[in-house]
């Protein structure tokens, strides 16, 4: 009985070393760097603004149904807490250093959402 217990375990240790090496999880064994912040990089939070219609309409009706409907949908805004950036990226998708949300803000400050590192 003991036998099939440790049997099994290795055959998880093994599938799960395949699964990694198959979605390319095997960054760090390559040698690459993981997405994260290194030590160099100034982390950056983004604060709740405020909402409005996508194309700077001021509506009353915004967090009821149909809010903007006609003028492009309702954005949130949010703002960096350094640098003075401002973004309507959901969290997941806003840059998690000022760094990064340097390399994706226009010359007004306006930031992109950061598509190639979701959820850091």
């Amino acid at each position: 009985m003991l036998a099939y217990v440790v049997g099994a375990w290795l055959a998880i240790i093994i599938l799960g070393s395949i699964i990694d090496l198959v979605d390319g999880d095997d960054d760090k064994a390559n040698g690459k760097p993981s997405p994260s912040a290194s030590a160099t990089e100034t982390p950056i939070l983004w604060a709740f603004q405020g909402q409005g219609c996508s194309d700077g309409w001021h509506s009353s009706s915004i967090g009821k149904r149909g809010a903007c409907s006609h003028h492009g949908g309702v954005i949130t805004v949010y703002q960096s807490n350094i640098g003075g950036l401002v973004t309507i990226c959901a969290p997941r998708y806003q840059p998690k250093t000022l760094e990064r949300a340097q390399e994706l803000a226009d010359s007004s400050g306006n930031v992109a959402c950061d598509f190639e590192h979701p959820g850091w």
